[in-house]
């Protein structure tokens, strides 16, 4: 199943850590870890880093890699 964050109610991801330090600071960020209920249900960290084409902002690319040994589901 596909999840797209600008589709869940309530949930603004432009002022998460994950998007808006990166884009912020310019610079690539690794998250704190985290338990991710819903998504994989592992312990995990995020790994972020700002996109720019030409000095425009294109997004944030992230990857989020277990931590506990598990695979996400």
């Amino acid at each position: 199943m596909l999840l797209r964050l600008s589709e869940v109610p309530g949930y603004d991801y432009a002022v998460q850590p994950w998007f808006g330090d990166p884009r912020r600071s310019g610079t690539a960020r690794w998250s704190a870890p985290y338990f991710d209920e819903g998504g994989g249900d592992i312990n995990m960290i995020t790994y972020s880093i700002s996109v720019y084409t030409g000095g425009v902002f294109l997004g944030i690319l992230t990857t989020d890699v277990g931590i506990d040994g598990r695979p996400a589901e």
